[in-house]
């Protein structure tokens, strides 16, 4: 999925939960302090989401820098020599 689309999904739920949370029954004050604590929350949440997106990334390339070493010519050079 890409960066975008992700977004674009953490965007959706956040509007729909903050929109549920104000049509809510309950008194101004609490909708406030529901609304601020959840906030905290997925900003924390989105912190370690963006961290481990960064390691598989930095893995994903890793791993293709390390396969471009194994292609079959350099293989074929090394068994030919």
């Amino acid at each position: 999925m890409s960066s975008k689309s992700w977004l674009g999904f953490v965007a959706g739920i956040a509007v729909g939960a903050t929109t549920a949370v104000l049509l809510a029954p309950d008194k101004g004050k609490n909708t406030r302090k529901r609304i601020k604590s959840k906030a905290k929350d997925w900003g924390v949440d989105l912190d370690k989401v963006e961290k481990r997106v960064d390691k598989v990334s930095d893995l994903a390339q890793s791993t293709l820098d390390n396969l471009s070493n194994y292609s079959p010519r350099k293989s074929r050079k090394k068994i030919s020599a």
